[in-house]
């Protein structure tokens, strides 16, 4: 399973592909990071978009988890992705007036198996898999603001960033 990523907000862009496989056995191979990156402003909505892709000839199922649920709306958060196909999940930060203190702690994992078909019980396949048969890849969220949106004069021209994580 390949994953890149793609950051939104109201008309800003940008993003850390962030995804690393951290099991030896994994079809999730894709950007070799473990960081995703929120560009603020933060008093609206960002939207960050994934695209799950299926190399394989085999049905796989996905399961995206966060750590602050309540920071995060992420859809689909789970589904079945056919053999040679691919699926954008949409990851929605909400607004909020300032980083919060824990953001260190806000993570997101993806969960991946192979599944028989395509007409499986999701939540079954969750509590039935092998955890030898478990692959997944973890990443931690970064919120970063553009030092010309600090500084209040609109000019997006600067690539400079501030990372509120360090």
């Amino acid at each position: 399973l390949f994953l890149s990523a793609h950051c939104f907000s109201a008309s800003r862009c940008g993003a850390i592909n962030s995804f690393h496989p951290k099991s030896a056995y994994h079809i999730c191979s894709g950007i070799p990071a473990n960081r995703y990156s929120f560009v603020g402003p933060f008093t609206d909505i960002v939207n960050a978009h994934l695209e799950l892709k299926n190399p394989s000839d085999k049905h796989v199922c996905f399961k995206v988890k966060t750590t602050a649920p309540k920071q995060y709306c992420v859809r689909p958060n789970s589904g079945i992705i056919p053999p040679n196909n691919s699926k954008t999940i949409t990851v929605m930060l909400q607004p909020m007036d300032g980083v919060p203190s824990d953001v260190a702690r806000h993570k997101f994992m993806v969960q991946t198996c192979f599944c028989p078909s395509a007409d499986v019980d999701l939540d079954n396949i969750w509590k039935t898999v092998s955890p030898n048969e478990l692959m997944y890849s973890k990443l931690m969220v970064v919120f970063q603001q553009r030092q010309t949106d600090l500084a209040g004069t609109g000019k997006e021209e600067v690539p400079s960033y501030v990372d509120y994580n360090r």
